[in-house]
């Protein structure tokens, strides 16, 4: 008898490898499958949910900022009559004796109408922001002629222009202390002589305050000019005048009412 050969034992376990490798590729393609067809299906709820839960984003909360109350604007002072002193009650106009004045703003407290009250009982202005002018002047109550020119009073830039019935040249103000200038802490002061084209006679400090051109007010000081100069320059004129009547009211020294005779 012929025997068949029988399969070897390895013939067999290779065919087994084969078909445990398929079913094992075959498993894993459907799994992987199935995975990715879920992912695709997933709900955007759950998507949302899970983004959430791996990025926590603070939540910031508005403020609303305080609106900024306006900065309140400093009100200007409604002025009074200004306290004008030079504590002297007569000057010379020679052009080389110095002299002192001094403006103080005041308050409007007990001012009624166009008349000041007693200064001295008016309370001070102790501010900045104020402008102060003085100038000489023979009228004795400028009011009528300030009150004319208001426009100028209202534009402190044009106070540097001549004022109303101000003599020029009358006072000569130092650089230090010029004619137009800022109060400080109310107070205005300044050092000038007279000019010696000034006259003898009754003169007036004018010294105005000037809110800005929204108030202003002014006051007078009243003193005696001497000028030495003009009086005795007219002294010597009237010496001068009395002579020459004198020698006119006389006979000419050389000549007599008798003729002389001539010898021959």
């Amino acid at each position: 008898m012929i025997s068949q050969p029988q399969p070897t034992k390895s013939g067999t376990t290779q065919a087994q490898t084969i078909i445990i490798t398929a079913i094992t590729l075959f498993a894993l393609s459907g799994f992987m499958g199935g995975f990715a067809f879920g992912a695709f299906v997933r709900p955007k709820a759950e998507t949302t949910s899970s983004i959430t839960q791996k990025h926590d984003i603070p939540v910031v909360s508005q403020k609303t900022l305080p609106t900024p109350s306006p900065t309140p604007q400093l009100q200007p002072p409604s002025l009074g009559c200004p306290d004008v002193e030079a504590n002297l009650s007569q000057m010379a106009a020679d052009g080389q004796t110095a002299y002192d004045a001094t403006v103080q703003a005041k308050g409007k407290t007990g001012y009624q109408g166009n008349k000041c009250s007693d200064i001295a009982t008016e309370k001070p202005l102790v501010v900045d922001g104020i402008t102060c002018k003085v100038w000489l002047t023979k009228a004795q109550d400028p009011s009528g002629d300030l009150n004319s020119h208001s426009s100028q009073l209202q534009h402190v830039d044009q106070l540097n222009n001549p004022s109303p019935d101000e003599i020029q040249p009358g006072f000569i103000f130092d650089p230090s202390t010029p004619q137009v200038q800022p109060c400080k802490q109310g107070q205005g002061h300044w050092k000038f002589t007279i000019s010696p084209t000034v006259s003898s006679g009754d003169y007036f400090i004018v010294g105005l305050t000037d809110w800005q051109g929204i108030h202003y007010n002014w006051n007078w000081y009243q003193f005696k000019v001497v000028n030495n100069n003009q009086s005795q320059s007219k002294t010597n004129k009237q010496d001068q005048q009395s002579q020459n009547d004198q020698q006119g009211g006389q006979p000419n020294p050389g000549s007599t009412g008798v003729p002389l005779l001539q010898l021959p």
